[in-house]
């Protein structure tokens, strides 16, 4: 696969009860992080490989 033509996907899945160990609040960081993300502004309105 060229440069080009990579592409990335992703499913996170985690069980709430799993969640409430110590040490595991992680997903909970991710979860809010990926929600929370915001493009930066000189990324907004580019031409990119996607279109």
């Amino acid at each position: 696969m060229s440069q080009q033509q990579k592409k990335y996907h992703a499913f996170i899945s985690y069980r709430h009860a799993d969640n409430v160990d110590s040490g595991r609040q992680w997903a909970t960081w991710l979860h809010q992080a990926i929600e929370t993300y915001q493009v930066p502004e000189e990324l907004v309105g580019q031409v990119n490989s996607r279109g």
